[in-house]
C-alpha cells in the first residue's frame, strides 16, 4: 500500500469516526427536539480537534515508517485519482445541497439547517477521501 493510499484510508476512517459520532448525537438530539443545546458546539470542536489529532498522529507514524514515499512527488496516477475523487465529492455535495433545499421546503428550519449544511460539507470530504482510497485500491 502506497503512502498516499494509507493517508487516504486514514482520512476516510478518521472522518467517519469523528464526524459519524458527532452526527449520531446531533441526529438523536434533533429527533428529540433539542438541537439548541450549546453542548453541540463543544462537541463540534471536539470532533474537529479529534480528527486533526488522529490524522496528525497517523500521518506522522506513516511518514516515519516510509520516509522515502512521504517525500515523493505526486505522479500522474495520484493526480488522476485526486481529480476523480474531487468530481465524486462535488456531485455528492450538489445532490446533498438539493436535498437540504427540498427539506427546507417541507419543514427543516432553524439550527437544523446549519447542522444539515455542516453535514453536506463532511459528506463531501468523506466521499472525496473514500473515493481516493478506493481509487488507489482498485488501481486508479
Amino acid at each position: 500500500m502506497s503512502f498516499r493510499e494509507k493517508i487516504a484510508w486514514a482520512a476516510f476512517i478518521t472522518t467517519l469516526l469523528a464526524w459519524g459520532s458527532y452526527f449520531a448525537v446531533v441526529i438523536t438530539r434533533a429527533a428529540n427536539g433539542g438541537t439548541h443545546d450549546p453542548m453541540l458546539f463543544y462537541l463540534f470542536l471536539a470532533a474537529t480537534i479529534g480528527q486533526a489529532v488522529m490524522m496528525t498522529a497517523v500521518t506522522t507514524l506513516i511518514a516515519i515508517l516510509t520516509p522515502s514515499e512521504a517525500n515523493a512527488p505526486r505522479d500522474e496516477r495520484d493526480r488522476s485519482i485526486g481529480r476523480r475523487a474531487n468530481g465524486a465529492a462535488y456531485l455528492a455535495v450538489l445532490l446533498a445541497i438539493v436535498a437540504v433545499i427540498v427539506a427546507m421546503h417541507v419543514g427543516l428550519h432553524g439550527t437544523n439547517v446549519i447542522f444539515a449544511l455542516v453535514g453536506v460539507f463532511i459528506l463531501g470530504e468523506a466521499v472525496r477521501f473514500g473515493t481516493q482510497a478506493i481509487g488507489y485500491r482498485i488501481g486508479g
